[in-house]
Parts: structure tokens; C-alpha cells; sequence
């Protein structure tokens, strides 16, 4: 079911509704990318407070560390654009008065990921997109604009480099073996 088309009544506003949603769930994926790799999880937690002046300072979920961006413009802008009358940052959370906050964001995530696949969809053949996808893109965006791997774990916040290393070492070795294979054709047929 395409959540985007309109209804055989001609309803505009579940049209209008899911569009809204959509936007929403871009200007996620932007926000957590621009967030120096932010973890959607991480993004549903954020509360007022956790903005200090020009900075956002907030604990990694997974990894227990803290972390501090400086907010950009294109931040600032997602931010005004979903302000809430709450504590939290974002309208992810449904109720400030929910139990258990935590199952709300989790359940968030899963229409986050659904909504980034019909995103996907809208993109074309061959495009995937998930909630990991602006926290990986990042580290290859600072990895490839030469910042270590040891400042790129530190500024997303992990416990070790270890993973992030082999991820994007392993980036190096297909880039390399594809560039090889080019010389080695061109070389023999070129």
C-alpha cells in the first residue's frame, strides 16, 4: 500500500497527513546526519536542556558517553520547525506523562525505518535507506575529509574505535581494489 497516494474518496488530508510525516521523517535523517552521526534513539531522547547555548549535549544510549555537537543552521532550522511544547526536543515521544518513554522512542524508530523504506521507494531501484544509515554516512563523510578514526569514534561517541576502524578501513581496501582492477583493464585493453 502506497501511503502517499490518494485515497479512492480523493481524501486530501491522509494525503496531507502523510506528507507531513514524510517531511518529518527527512528532516530526521538530516537532523541525526548533521548531528555528527546522531543515533535516531539518541535524537527521541533529547530534551530542552540537553541544548547548552550554541551546543547540544546529550549521552550516547549505547555507549553511555557524552557527547556535544554544535548546533549549525540546518540544525536550528529542524529544530524551530518542530518545536514542542514539552521537555523533549522533538515530537517523537506521544505523551510527556507516558510510562515508559523508552518504548515510545523504540516504536518511534520502527515507523521512523518504515517511513525512510517508502522514502527509499520514492528514490528509485537500488536505494536503501535506514535509521543507521546518517550515523555511518557521517563517519564516512569525516573519514573521507580526513579526520582520524579515533576523533570520528570520540565525536560520535563510542566506547572504541575498534568497529568503526574495520568499517571504514574496509571502505579503503573495496576503493583500492576497484581502482586496481581499473589500471590492470586498462593496462591490458587500454
Amino acid at each position: 500500500e502506497d501511503a502517499l497516494a490518494p485515497t479512492a474518496r480523493g481524501d486530501g488530508k491522509i494525503l496531507e497527513r502523510n506528507i507531513k510525516k514524510v517531511n518529518f521523517t527527512r528532516d530526521c535523517f538530516v537532523f541525526c546526519f548533521c548531528s555528527q552521526g546522531m543515533d535516531f534513539l539518541d535524537m527521541g531522547r533529547l530534551k530542552k536542556e540537553n541544548v547548552i547555548d550554541d551546543h547540544i549535549r546529550y549521552v550516547r544510549g549505547k555507549t553511555n558517553k557524552e557527547v556535544t555537537v554544535e548546533i549549525l543552521p540546518i540544525m536550528q532550522e529542524i529544530m524551530n520547525r518542530y518545536k514542542t511544547k514539552g521537555k523533549y526536543l522533538f515530537p517523537i515521544i506521544e505523551s510527556e506523562n507516558e510510562k515508559d518513554p523508552e518504548q515510545s522512542i523504540i516504536s518511534a524508530q520502527r515507523q521512523y525505518n518504515k517511513r525512510l523504506a517508502m522514502l527509499a521507494k520514492l528514490l528509485g531501484d537500488g536505494i536503501k535507506l535506514t535509521s543507521q544509515m546518517p550515523v555511518y554516512s557521517w563517519a564516512v563523510a569525516a573519514y573521507r575529509n580526513g579526520m582520524a578514526i579515533s576523533k570520528i569514534s570520540e565525536a560520535m561517541g563510542y566506547s572504541s574505535d575498534f568497529a568503526l576502524r574495520d568499517f571504514l578501513l574496509s571502505l579503503d581496501e573495496k576503493e583500492e581494489s576497484n581502482d586496481t582492477n581499473k589500471k590492470i583493464i586498462n593496462n591490458i585493453f587500454g
